[in-house]
């Protein structure tokens, strides 16, 4: 696991607008890390399906919180923040704009006043199955990239770092 190549990174830089050049550097201690590179495949992840996507306007949380309230009508917005690992004031945007353009539709939940349920409107079913044409060809890509076997293997890799680190919040 420490052979130079994991130690080195290549980057391309725009020397001219007409010309990209690949430069290399060294990554030190950053090689190795599993954080780094976790991080790394996420953001490379993300740009590849959104710049295979046939809408750039989508935003990369959009298509999970779709999904989930598709799966959980009713869900609370303090639900979704906890299944999606993110903190509740983080997607509070991300609800507004998918409300001002009508993908969702947000109530009060009357026994808790300051919680809201979210439920998909006929549009975001509309959106979240065009995002799901788009996820479904990214997906073949990454089944592509690891193959079926390690594709399985990764995801199982996944949800064991996942589970072992959010359980000790």
């Amino acid at each position: 696991m420490t052979d130079r190549m994991s130690r080195r990174i290549a980057i391309k830089t725009v020397q001219r607008e007409d010309e990209s050049v690949s430069q290399e550097f060294r990554l030190g201690r950053l090689g190795e890390n599993i954080v780094y590179h976790l991080r790394r495949a996420q953001d490379a992840s993300y740009e590849s399906f959104f710049r295979s996507s046939v809408n750039e306007n989508w935003q990369s949380g959009q298509f999970a919180l779709l999904v989930l309230i598709h799966e959980n009508p009713g869900i609370n917005q303090t639900l979704l923040s906890r299944i999606l690992g993110r903190d509740k004031s983080s997607l509070t945007s991300s609800f507004r704009v998918l409300e001002e353009e009508k993908f969702i539709i947000r109530q009060r939940v009357q026994s808790d006043l300051r919680n809201y349920s979210v439920t998909l409107t006929a549009k975001g079913r509309d959106l979240m199955d065009e995002m799901h044409v788009a996820a479904d060809k990214h997906e073949k890509e990454l089944h592509r990239i690891l193959g079926i076997e390690d594709s399985e293997h990764f995801l199982i890799l996944l949800r064991r770092v996942i589970d072992g680190l959010t359980a000790e919040m």
